[in-house]
């Protein structure tokens, strides 16, 4: 989201749409990120320390870091933006408290807190509907001709203003948003037609007019099941760009709403995708964040440079991901001293609880897939200091030892360049997390057990206990 909307400066580091709930369809998006003041986006990284997050600003020349503060804890989805209007942007969290959702940003070293939707919406942040220069607080609710948007143009500017409500698109639809025009952002859907095809439509909260559009030229399959990314051209239109990952690299497909793809290319990296102006020449670049940094490339100059950067989670998808649904007053369920059952022992010679840092398993959506995508739906193994190197399956168990499921791996984890595994991948079939998690607790203690060593049964496989709900252990 553009801090002002007659500036010369596009800056954009994340769009972020937080699922509350399975509501959600997921999207990214960058919101200004201009830490030092020199025209140009940094890159901001996050780290974690006894829950803490602790937060850092690269600049994109990779030049120097500055310490941003700590803020927030593990739990909390995060972005960050230009809240207050003053061409700064902001550290910003959201996590629920009870059936509330609570927002919170870090001006001047001070934390700031609205309320703002209940649990169970899906909350987006990053835009700037009313086109005032400030980031709006935006929740989603499903309704009965739709979905119900609401809009907060002074969330921590002005809270008595009145909130701009709307409805808009299709639950299977992916959402994200983006600024046609150069004046203020839209609400933007994605209908996947088939064979590549989709239909496009823009709706303008400021103005309460929408605008569709068919695209019959053929994307890849795998293009369309997620979001496109906003991208600013040299006029300070965003053109949308969508992208896929394969292998070692990442193929991107540059649209501008005339029925045309401008342009493909490809990126020999695959982890996160961010888009901001990270350089002085014309346009936005994309930059892929790799082991040691970033690359970046400019569409348009098509220059590519290779950005260093410290080890970090970079305020996008991974993110998310890590931080998982926020829950400010829920404990993590107690571990449970009821023993599997016997047969339990014939896929697991051994088990032991996850200890913090050596896994993560988690039960919820994360939220860079998109709610129809079938690895949504199951469970998601992201290994950390433990787990075979070369991981590319992992089977998992009820308590008596009979199979539940499986995950499979899907590229890596670019923090820590360890295996990260769903379900509905390679030899993994589709499962359903909740469905399981049902049968679970139907079955001795309840709990399941993943396979973490290369054996599959009998002697030598080592398996680890984890709760089939929530999340369990960690990243740091």
């Amino acid at each position: 989201m553009k801090a002002d909307a007659t500036s010369s400066i596009a800056i954009y580091l994340v769009l972020f749409i937080a699922s509350l709930s399975p509501l959600t369809a997921s999207a990214e998006r960058l919101a200004p990120a201009d830490f030092d003041g020199d025209g140009l986006s940094d890159f901001v990284l996050i780290s974690a320390s006894k829950n803490v997050l602790s937060w850092s600003a690269v600049t994109g020349s990779g030049a120097s870091q500055q310490a941003l503060g700590d803020f927030g804890r593990l739990g909390f989805h995060v972005t960050l933006g230009d809240w207050l209007g003053t061409g700064l942007p902001q550290p910003a969290t959201v996590s629920t408290l009870g059936s509330k959702i609570i927002w919170r940003i870090l001006s001047n070293s001070v934390s700031i807190q609205r309320e703002f939707g209940a649990t169970g919406d899906t909350v987006v942040a990053g835009a700037d509907f009313s086109g005032d220069g400030a980031v709006d607080a935006t929740i989603v609710s499903k309704g009965s001709s739709g979905l119900n948007w609401r809009v907060h143009a002074g969330l921590f500017t002005d809270s008595n203003l009145p909130t701009t409500d709307f409805t808009f698109g299709r639950i299977q639809d992916n959402y994200f948003f983006a600024n046609p025009d150069a004046t203020n952002d839209r609400v933007a859907s994605i209908t996947n037609k088939g064979k590549g095809a989709f239909l496009l439509r823009y709706f303008n909260p400021k103005t309460s007019r929408g605008t569709r559009l068919l695209v019959d030229q053929g994307l890849p399959s795998a293009q369309l099941k997620k979001s496109p990314l906003p991208l600013r051209d040299a006029t300070g239109k965003d053109m949308l760009l969508f992208y896929s990952r394969r292998g070692s690299a990442t193929t991107f497909s540059l649209f501008k709403s005339k029925k045309k793809i401008l342009e493909v290319f490809r990126l020999k990296a695959t982890g996160e995708v961010l888009v901001g102006n990270y350089t002085p020449d014309a346009g936005d670049e994309v930059a892929v964040q790799t082991e040691g940094g970033f690359l970046v490339y400019n569409p348009i100059t098509k220059v590519k440079s290779l950005i260093s950067a410290p080890a970090g989670v970079a305020v996008d998808e991974v993110n998310i991901n890590t931080l998982g649904e926020p829950k400010d007053n829920t404990p993590a369920p107690p571990p449970s001293d009821q023993p599997p059952l016997a047969g339990l022992f014939g896929v697991c010679e051994k088990y032991s609880a996850i200890a913090n840092g050596e896994m993560l398993i988690k039960s919820e959506i994360s939220q860079h897939i998109p709610g129809q995508d079938p690895r949504a739906t199951g469970y998601t193994l992201v290994c950390a200091r433990l787990c075979p190197k070369n991981l590319s399956r992992s089977d998992f168990f009820f308590a008596d030892g009979s199979y539940a499921g499986s995950v499979a791996r899907y590229g890596t984890f670019h923090g820590n360049g360890k295996p990260r595994l769903y379900g509905a991948v390679g030899e993994a079939p589709q499962h359903f997390a909740s469905d399981i998690a049902a049968k679970a607790s139907t079955i001795g203690n309840g709990k399941l057990y993943m396979q973490i060593s290369s054996a599959r049964s009998g002697a030598g496989t080592d398996c680890k206990e984890f709760n089939p709900t929530g999340r369990n252990g960690g990243l740091y």
